[in-house]
């Protein structure tokens, strides 16, 4: 039994020496695993640190530049100055802000400057860089981390490539060398503009930011939960879904359950543009034209000062085609032809009408031979004869009144007795005009019944 307990002894041993480097190496491996946590822990709170004192510095340099905004702009007149004494000396850093040898520094050591400038034209936005210079003898993450917490604006020194790194962008949309500096590796940069004034975060930004486009854009949907949209200007969108449109004065513009649309009114002082049909009751047309000016582009519709539709005909503005020709006569009851007609007198490539009546052109008829288009022709009298049971024969007047004696009031002919005209003939009816004939038949011309019309022609 003593050989038995002493064979088992040095084994003992051994198995308690093993167990003891295997715990001793699991509670190195936790003491390094701690340690790098605790390493990384402190890492994250002290970039906390850093970016919270870098945004409180960029909101003093932003108060300071928005209070003194007229005082820069006419003082650096497209020029760079620090204006990091500036905001100590009135207040605009809190005192919690560290010193060191009579530095503003941050955490990292990395001692603060506060850059504005102005471009060439004042109406140009001033822009701020705050600097934190110095390498911070911590890892790169940290700084990537720095830039993260203060956000798209932000951006730092990288110190193994010395490029200068985003957490947001490729290519940073500014450089140091605006403000005439050249940082050194490790400083980190925050730049600012006077165009808006709120912290960079995941809200939309008021104001557009000169570089930064991501911060005026939604990348999702937005449910307003029945508010609305107020104060538009112009909305663009490929398509628009809506119940309803309405005029806020008097809904005069709405769209029907069925998906119709019906306009009352459009006011527009532009141009308007349709892809098909435009259908309305009636169409007003406030532009006012002259006829035969010079118009663009051919197509284009306005009116004359009477309400006459206008149109742009190669490149000029004429009546809108109603069927009538140039050159076409017309008779108008009124003493002034229509705008677009000329009075036909003879004058503007007229033929003069005044007074005439109106033969159709024989055209080789035969009725009226040798005639030309507007050509005048003399009135005429058709050959006739008047058959009288009277003659100066003696042998058949001895118990008749004489040629040229009526048998009416005893009016005459050509004198009181026509015994001696080798001819006879008629009285021309002047002496009747009233009493044989009826009043006004008798006069200079032959014609028709007629009434007076004003004749022109289309130009």
């Amino acid at each position: 039994m003593q050989r038995a307990e002493s064979y088992y002894r040095p084994r003992e041993r051994g198995i308690t020496l093993v167990e003891v480097m295997i715990a001793l190496a699991v509670v190195i491996a936790i003491g390094v695993m701690g340690f790098r946590y605790v390493k990384s822990s402190e890492d994250r709170q002290l970039a906390t640190a850093v970016s919270i004192q870098h945004l409180k510095v960029v909101a003093a340099a932003r108060d300071y530049v928005s209070d003194h905004q007229t005082q820069l702009v006419g003082a650096l007149d497209d020029s760079v100055a620090s204006y990091l004494t500036d905001l100590i000396d009135d207040d605009y850093l809190d005192a919690g802000l560290i010193r060191d040898s009579g530095q503003w520094v941050n955490p990292y050591g990395q001692g603060y400057q506060v850059y504005v400038r102005q471009g060439a034209d004042d109406a140009d936005p001033l822009e701020t860089l705050v600097i934190a210079s110095g390498d911070p003898a911590t890892p790169t993450g940290s700084l990537q981390t720095v830039s993260q917490k203060l956000g798209a604006q932000a951006a730092y020194v990288d110190p193994g490539s010395g490029d200068l790194v985003s957490a947001f962008h490729d290519t940073v949309p500014y450089s140091p060398a605006d403000f005439g500096i050249s940082p050194s590796n490790g400083s980190i940069m925050y730049f600012d503009s006077m165009s808006h004034s709120a912290q960079v975060s995941d809200y939309l930004y008021r104001h557009s930011i000169a570089g930064f486009p991501e911060l005026n854009t939604m990348e999702t949907d937005i449910d307003m939960s029945g508010n609305n949209i107020d104060n538009i200007d112009t909305a663009t969108a490929d398509e628009v879904y809506a119940k309803r449109f309405l005029s806020s004065s008097d809904g005069s513009f709405f769209v029907k359950p069925d998906g119709t649309s019906e306009l009352k009114r459009l006011n527009v002082a532009s141009n308007v543009t349709a892809g098909g049909d435009v259908t309305a009751d009636r169409l007003v047309i406030t532009g006012v034209r002259e006829e035969g000016n010079s118009c663009s582009p051919n197509g284009a519709v306005a009116r004359d000062s009477a309400g006459k539709i206008l149109s742009c005909q190669s490149g000029r503005w004429q009546a809108a085609a109603t069927g009538v020709p140039s050159g076409m006569y017309g008779y108008y009851n009124s003493t002034r032809c229509p705008s677009g007609w000329v009075k036909a007198n003879g004058t503007n490539g007229t033929v003069d009408l005044r007074g005439e009546f109106i033969r159709g052109w024989d055209n080789g008829r035969g009725v009226d031979n040798g005639r030309r288009i507007g050509s005048f022709q003399q009135q005429q009298v058709l050959r006739h004869k008047h058959i009288s049971p009277y003659s100066d024969n003696s042998d058949y007047h001895t118990s008749m009144n004489k040629w040229g004696t009526t048998n009416s009031r005893g009016y005459k002919g050509s004198g009181e007795s026509d015994d001696d005209n080798y001819l006879g003939y008629t009285n021309d009816g002047t002496n009747y005009d009233g009493r044989v004939n009826p009043a006004g038949v008798i006069g200079n011309e032959n014609r028709p019944r007629n009434r007076a019309l004003l004749a022109c022609m289309k130009r």
